[in-house]
C-alpha cells in the first residue's frame, strides 16, 4: 500500500508568484557577486563591533550616533567579564559629577548625567537576560521549609540567587536575639563548592552543599545557586575535602537574616535580604542601622571573605567608616 502526497496547483503557483513579486522589488545589484572591497567592509562592520565593555550591535553600513560614547548607547551589549570596568566608570562619572556641581559647570553636568544613566542601565540589561524560564530537570525539585528537619532525600534545586548586602555596625550581638544559629562553612579549595553546617540553638542541625556560579553583574542577582541538603554521613564523606573554613553567627531579623562573624573576621556583620522577583528587590527599603550598601562589592561575598586576612577587612570596612578594633 503506497501514499500519495498531494499538493494543490494553486497553492504552488501563489508561492511562486510571491518570490517573482520580492524578487522584482529588490534591486537586482543586491543579488551579484560582492565584491573584494564589499566584502573587505562588512568583516571590517563586524571587527569594529568588538568594543573594550561589550559588543556593537549597529547594523552593516550605519554610522555610530553616539560619536563612540559607547556608555550611553541603547545598542551596546556589556560583556559580563567587565563588570568591574562598568562599575569603575559609573564611580568616576559621580566623581565628575560631584566636582562639576561643587566648580558651578552646571553646562558640564547635564551631559555627565546622560553618561550615568547610561552606565547604571547596563547591568539591568544583562539582568533580564539572566533570568530564563526555569528548565524542569525532573529530579530534586521538592518544597522545603527553612524549619524543616535534614533527611538524606530532602534537597532543593534553586535556579537564581537574587540577595541585596548590607553593612551594619559592629555592635556584637546586642539586640540580635531572633533564631540565632552557628554557621561554619567550608569552600572546598580550586572549586565553586561550598559545605555548610548550621547548629540551631534548638540542638538542630543542617548540612548543605551548593555551588554557586557567579555573575559578573551589578545588581541582586548574584550567579545561579544549587542547594543540596545532605545526611550526616554524606557531609562526612564531603568534610574530608581540603577546604578554607568561615564561621558567623546568624540572626534572623526580618527582612535580614544578619551575620556576625568570629575569628580574622570579627567585626564584620553583614546583613542579607533575599528576593524572588524585581518587584520585590525594588521595594526594599534597608533598616536605618544599615550604614551602606555593599551589594556590589564582590568582596563581601564569602568566597572572597574566606580568603581575606584581618588587614584586609579593615581596610575594606574603613572605606566605608567602619572601624572595629584591629
Amino acid at each position: 500500500m503506497g501514499y500519495n502526497a498531494i499538493y494543490p496547483a494553486d497553492a504552488i503557483e501563489a508561492h511562486r508568484a510571491f518570490i517573482a513579486r520580492r524578487r522584482s522589488l529588490r534591486l537586482s545589484e543586491e543579488y551579484r557577486t560582492p565584491t573584494n572591497d564589499e566584502w573587505d567592509a562588512c568583516l571590517s562592520h563586524f571587527e569594529k563591533c568588538k568594543l573594550s565593555l561589550g559588543t556593537c550591535a549597529r547594523a552593516f553600513g550605519t554610522s555610530c550616533i553616539h560619536e563612540h560614547a559607547c556608555v550611553r548607547c541603547p545598542l551596546l551589549r556589556p560583556e559580563p567579564s567587565q563588570r568591574d570596568r562598568l562599575i569603575e566608570i559609573r564611580n568616576n562619572l559621580l566623581d565628575r559629577i560631584a566636582e562639576a556641581q561643587r566648580e558651578g559647570w552646571i553646562g558640564a553636568v547635564e551631559g555627565l548625567e546622560i553618561s550615568l544613566a547610561g552606565a547604571e542601565d547596563k547591568p539591568a540589561q544583562h539582568n533580564e537576560t539572566l533570568k530564563p524560564s526555569p528548565t524542569h530537570l525532573g529530579c530534586l525539585s521538592s518544597a522545603r521549609s527553612p524549619d524543616a528537619p535534614t533527611t538524606p532525600d530532602h534537597r532543593t534545586w534553586n535556579l537564581a540567587e537574587m540577595v541585596r548586602r548590607l553593612l551594619r555596625w559592629p555592635r556584637g550581638k546586642r539586640g540580635l536575639r531572633s533564631c540565632p544559629r552557628v554557621i561554619t562553612d567550608r569552600y572546598v579549595n580550586g572549586t565553586r563548592l561550598r559545605l555548610r553546617r548550621a547548629d540551631f540553638a534548638d540542638g538542630r542541625c543542617e548540612l548543605k552543599f551548593t555551588q554557586k556560579v557567579p555573575v559578573l553583574l551589578s545588581g541582586a542577582i548574584q550567579g545561579l545557586i544549587t542547594n543540596t541538603y545532605l545526611s550526616p554521613a554524606e557531609y562526612d564523606v564531603l568534610a574530608s575535602l581540603p577546604a578554607t573554613m568561615l564561621s558567623k553567627t546568624r540572626f534572623s531579623v526580618p527582612p535580614l537574616g544578619v551575620d556576625v562573624f568570629d575569628g580574622r573576621l570579627q567585626g564584620l556583620v553583614l546583613g542579607e535580604a533575599e528576593f524572588t522577583t524585581d518587584e520585590e528587590v525594588q521595594a526594599f527599603v534597608p533598616p536605618a542601622e544599615c550604614v551602606a550598601e555593599v551589594t556590589d562589592d564582590a568582596r563581601f561575598a564569602g568566597g572572597c571573605l574566606v580568603q581575606a586576612s584581618r588587614q584586609e577587612l579593615l581596610g575594606w570596612l574603613a572605606e566605608y567608616g567602619i572601624r572595629p578594633q584591629p
